[in-house]
């Protein structure tokens, strides 16, 4: 039978086998015998598991308010030469305000004070608007003297908010015209007529008093130059002198009457000037 290579090279290299076998066995000795000789090191380790926190910093919420006028139409205000107080209600729709806001006031005399309007001056304790809780409301107040349309202007608190403008409604303060004060420069006007005119019959009273003692004291020159002569004429004549001063003095008194009459508007009534009137013609009779 054949032979394969591999039984050819046994053969043919048997000693080298063997001697292969025994330096395989001699290292397989040493190593062990070394390993088993040699010094052993053990480790001995253990593991303990802690929970610590590290605070970085803190942040709080932030503030989600939002402010609102609670709007009914702009408001008409009819006042003449008085002051006049002007509410608004603003109500926060948004989360709790954590900070206080503040808020202003616009005038202007005719157009839009919300773009042609002129900021208000507000006392010290006003322009302040406290911290609102969610959905609760609070009333701006203004007083006012001077006619034309006004607006509240409200500032958020909330930073993403800061640059929004919040306007409520305007409010129009006017004087109509049939409830605007009536002159009184006329009544006045009329007094000083009247007056006048009872001064100037005062005046004419006096010159008339001073020509009648001037007649009379020519009159009576004369009376005693006639009284020399013909005393009947005298006598005549004194009767219608009589007669004509009794007609001056009523006439006199009908003028005064009259004037009496005009002082109407100084505050005298018609009866006290009719009473005055009839004594006048009592006594200018009783003459």
């Amino acid at each position: 039978m054949r032979s394969t290579r591999l039984n050819k090279f046994k053969l043919k290299n048997k000693g080298l086998i063997i001697l292969l076998k025994v330096v395989l066995v001699w290292y397989v000795v040493l190593f062990s015998t070394s390993y088993l000789t040699s010094t052993t090191a053990a480790n001995f380790t253990t593991t303990n598991q802690t929970e610590n926190v590290i605070r970085i910093g803190d942040w709080e919420e932030p503030d989600g308010s939002l402010l609102k006028f609670v709007k009914k139409g702009n408001q008409n205000i009819k006042a003449c030469d008085q002051s006049v107080e002007m509410k608004v209600t603003l109500k926060n729709t948004g989360t709790d305000m954590k900070s206080d806001s503040t808020y202003e006031v616009y005038h202007v005399e005719n157009g839009n004070p919300e773009k042609q309007g002129t900021k208000v001056k507000l006392d010290e304790d006003k322009g302040n608007i406290q911290a609102v809780q969610s959905g609760n409301t609070i009333e701006l107040v203004y007083k006012t003297d001077k006619p034309g349309t006004y607006v509240f202007l409200a500032n958020q608190s909330n930073d993403d908010l800061k640059e929004q403008k919040t306007w409520s409604e305007w409010i129009k303060v006017h004087c109509p015209s049939d409830s605007k004060p009536k002159n009184t420069e006329e009544p006045k006007e009329k007094v000083k007529e009247t007056n006048k005119e009872d001064s100037t019959s005062k005046e004419v009273k006096q010159e008339s008093e001073e020509q009648q003692t001037g007649t009379n004291e020519t009159e009576k020159n004369i009376e005693k130059d006639t009284e020399k002569e013909n005393p009947e004429k005298v006598e005549k004549e004194d009767e219608d002198k009589q007669d004509a001063a009794k007609e001056k003095s009523a006439k006199e008194n009908k003028k005064e009457g009259k004037t009496e009459m005009k002082a109407k508007t100084n505050g005298e009534s018609k009866s006290e000037v009719k009473t005055k009137s009839d004594d006048n013609e009592q006594e200018s009779e009783e003459e």
